[in-house]
């Protein structure tokens, strides 16, 4: 949901430009276009350390364990347990959800094919999955 209001407000704030070649802010179509730029940038890297957070183990000599990164914690401990719950839905509203706006732009990509505007749009998408 998060995302997706990112993307309304981008394309909202290009939409709001006061004439018609206003520098100051950019094309509804540029703006929607970075912001999948940056999600195709770092959907790697915020999954990765969305599930290694609660998940990365570190083992102590007298048997136990705490997560790698909050050593304090041990993984018996209900704050690991709270952080690992964070992390599955984490990962499984950005996985999920960036994998269905993939699916969703391929899906709707061969009738909008000739589509300059949806192409700019989607463009950082499409180079990476066709």
């Amino acid at each position: 949901l998060v995302p997706l209001s990112v993307l309304a407000c981008c394309y909202a704030i290009g939409k709001m430009r006061t004439k018609p070649n206003a520098q100051m802010l950019p094309s509804p179509e540029k703006a929607v276009s970075m912001v999948f730029g940056v999600f195709s940038t770092f959907f790697l890297t915020i999954s990765s350390s969305a599930i290694n957070t609660g998940f990365t183990l570190m083992r102590h000599p007298t048997g136990g364990a705490s997560l790698q990164y909050f050593p304090f914690l041990l993984t018996t401990d209900s704050e690991a347990l709270h952080i690992r719950i964070i992390g599955i839905i984490g990962g499984l509203v950005w996985c999920v959800g960036g994998l269905a706006l993939v699916m969703y732009v391929l899906w709707i990509l061969p009738s909008r094919i000739h589509d300059n505007i949806f192409l700019s749009m989607v463009w950082p998408i499409i180079r990476v999955w066709v």
